[in-house]
């Protein structure tokens, strides 16, 4: 099968499942926008598939909702692109991408599978971004109600893209896939000291991750240190504001000596770190997915998580870890009680966490599951060219 990716693909999730689906045996190119006029016109990977960067709009890194003024130039290359190599299916991710991939797929008769890694509706409301726009939602609409496929990344995000107008049996959960061979129970483990172990993971630190709720919950698990992993280089962090604001709660808790604070770590380092856990923790407003939490279950830790979003998902309560309904100091103190205490059960969560996540969500996984959707599109399509007009 001919298959083209468009997107933010330069990221792990995107290299992540166009080497599983070239390893399959597929025909894979990712399409992405040129940031860089250093980079060459196409290349092949080590992996397999094919990267062709096309010039649209600044050359330049920017966020995927800055690059919608790019779109439509992109469309055009995306359309020239396929006059002369047109696929079998057209996998788009994020709305901006998105837009650019039906035009062009719709000119070519090529059906579209559209992933919602994250609604934009809902994180407004569930995370207080305000900084989403409506922009973003009335054009996630379009793209929802006029793909030939939509995948989301949890259930939640299912409820909404159905308010949407998306009909529920033409979409799917995929959820996103992590790396079972780095992430794993066997390797090094991070040096760490005599107390249990918690570990929360923030990519960027913002109010809605609830990390300061956790904080305050130390103060009820005095055996225990807290490490905060996440948001700019050490080196930034007393010039952060919400990590200084964690700090100051911490001195206010009186916790501060048992919770510490890492800045951002190479990827190459996190699951030496994970290993390191005797739990992670994930108190956030809401994730659509929360790859720390598959991540830590892949390296066996027992997972502590808010009861949304994709936690759901991918959580089994009182089997890979706690699900808490509520998130306060009291209930998330509570729950990290529980596991800590119970070296059985907190043993016995992190084997099953091991073999949800390898089974689950490896990457081969997520490209089995994924080849699905395109066998179903295609076979549609050629149903439908059979048809007497």
């Amino acid at each position: 099968m001919k298959v083209s990716l468009v997107g933010p693909h330069a990221d792990a999730d995107g290299r992540g499942l166009a080497a599983a689906l070239s390893s399959q045996g597929h025909a894979v190119t990712v399409y992405t926008r040129r940031t860089s006029a250093a980079q060459p016109d196409e290349w092949t990977t080590g992996a397999g598939y094919v990267v062709r960067p096309l010039t649209a709009g600044e050359m330049a890194v920017a966020a995927p909702d800055d690059e919608l003024p790019a779109m439509g130039e992109f469309a055009q290359r995306l359309d020239a692109a396929w006059t002369s190599d047109r696929p079998d299916v057209v996998h788009a991710d994020w709305w901006t991408y998105g837009i650019a991939a039906q035009l062009a797929a719709n000119h070519h008769d090529v059906p579209t599978v559209q992933t919602f890694t994250a609604v934009g509706s809902v994180q407004r409301r569930r995370q207080n971004r305000d900084a989403i726009s409506e922009n973003r939602t009335r054009m996630e609409k379009v793209l929802a109600r006029n793909a030939s496929w939509v995948t989301a990344s949890c259930s939640e995000d299912v409820d909404e893209l159905v308010r949407f107008g998306r009909p529920r049996g033409r979409m799917s959960v995929l959820g996103r896939g992590v790396d079972t061979e780095a992430f794993t129970v066997e390797g090094p483990i991070a040096s760490r000291t005599e107390r249990h172990r918690v570990i929360v993971v923030a990519r960027n630190l913002l109010p809605h991750k609830n990390i300061d709720l956790l904080i305050r919950a130390m103060a009820t698990v005095p055996d225990a240190e807290l490490l905060v992993v996440g948001g700019p280089p050490r080196s930034g962090l007393r010039q952060h504001d919400e990590a200084c604001r964690l700090h100051r709660i911490a001195v206010a808790t009186a916790v501060a000596d048992r919770v510490h604070f890492t800045g951002a770590v190479p990827t190459a380092d996190m699951p030496a770190l994970m290993r390191s856990a005797d739990v992670l923790v994930c108190p956030s407003a809401y994730e659509p997915f929360g790859v720390p939490v598959v991540e830590a279950m892949a390296c066996g830790v027992p997972v502590v998580a808010s009861s949304v979003g994709g936690m759901v998902d991918t959580v089994v309560h009182d089997v890979t870890g706690l699900l808490v309904p509520s998130v306060t100091p009291k209930a998330l103190g509570h729950a990290v009680r529980n596991v800590l205490r119970q070296g059985v059960l907190r043993r016995g969560m992190g084997l099953a966490g091991r073999a949800r996540a390898s089974s689950r969500y490896g990457w081969d996984r997520v490209a089995r599951d994924t080849e699905v959707v395109y066998d179903r599109l295609l076979a549609t399509n050629a149903h439908q060219v059979r048809q007497p007009s």
